[in-house]
């Protein structure tokens, strides 16, 4: 009895090239790829929005014989507790007691970027709930 197996070359691991061991790569050992780690930083513009994409050209897989892809970013906002964005608006929810929405005054909103602004409501101005 005959048996045939076909696996794998050990020494080429099926590339049909060997490379002596006094020629080959110290930190591939002659695979021809080195994995490593990169860091990518993505710029984010104010008032980006939601599902925005940031391609970086040709930062994905590398290999020999191999066109390297895209890596994509795709902006996902998250809601915030206190201001809502519609289109380029941005809205923010505060509660008014009866007497400044009546009589005017001044309230005091803090901003995303921790800047505190004033914003002031004049006596007589009507400010309706939901407003």
């Amino acid at each position: 009895m005959i048996q045939r197996f076909q696996t794998v070359c050990p020494d080429c691991s099926g590339e049909g090239e060997v490379v002596n061991n006094k020629d080959r790569c110290k930190h591939c050992n002659a695979k021809k790829v080195i994995t490593e780690r990169k860091v990518l930083h993505v710029h984010v513009d104010k008032g980006v929005k939601d599902g925005a994409k940031v391609v970086f050209q040709g930062e994905g897989d590398q290999g020999p014989d191999i066109i390297p892809g895209d890596v994509i970013f795709v902006i996902e906002t998250k809601p915030h507790p206190r201001f809502q964005r519609k289109d380029d608006d941005l809205f923010y929810h505060a509660e008014i007691d009866l007497l400044t929405a009546l009589a005017g005054g001044q309230i005091a909103i803090e901003h995303l970027d921790g800047r505190w602004l004033s914003i002031t409501i004049n006596p007589g101005e009507v400010i309706s709930p939901s407003e």
